[in-house]
């Protein structure tokens, strides 16, 4: 009686679940995580994704990524990233019960750090010697709009382009696009 019990009770937790699948729409999923990378010729803003909306209107991502390779003697050991978007959904819409898209504003505020090692030529080796090696820090900022293509419920790409400029070290701004896979949750 009890295995009985047990395996109705399973069975209907199962289509419960599966029902609820069934109705969902893809805008009802307000979480998601994934990898994202956004550049334009000088900077750029990439790696694993958390991105969020607080209200129908108000959301926010953050992405970040390392890179760290102290002994093959690089050019730069050290590279990362981290930055935050705050995002305003301007449009969103609904095509059939698995599949929609919506439309945003972004601002982007983010940190870039880097250690750049510096070589000079040596006759007595004959080989280029490591003369110095500094650390640097950056700020990244942008702005934009973007779309999010979601369907399968789950599944999201987003697509970013604006403007994105990255201060004091290796000063440049410039036009920027990105794009990234997600699974929305």
């Amino acid at each position: 009686m009890k295995r009985i019990s047990k395996t109705l009770t399973g069975i209907f937790a199962v289509i419960l679940l599966s029902a609820v699948q069934v109705w969902a729409n893809p805008l009802d999923f307000k979480n998601a995580v994934g990898v994202f990378a956004m550049s334009n010729s000088a900077t750029s803003v990439y790696g694993l994704q958390y991105q969020s909306w607080c209200t129908d209107r108000i959301g926010f991502q953050i992405e970040g990524a390392a890179y760290y390779d102290s002994a093959s003697g690089a050019y730069k050991p050290l590279d990362y990233n981290i930055a935050a978007e705050f995002q305003y959904r301007l449009y969103d819409t609904t095509w059939g019960t698995r599949t929609g898209t919506s439309l945003y504003a972004w601002l982007l505020a983010g940190h870039r750090g880097f250690i750049q090692n510096s070589y000079s030529w040596s006759d007595e080796t004959e080989s280029s010697e490591k003369t110095d090696s500094l650390y640097y820090a950056d700020v990244i900022a942008g702005i934009g709009f973007g779309f999010d293509i979601m369907f399968v419920n789950h599944l999201s790409i987003p697509v970013q382009f604006g403007f994105m400029g990255q201060f004091p070290t290796e000063s440049a701004i410039g036009f920027s696009f990105g794009t990234g896979l997600r699974y929305r949750f």
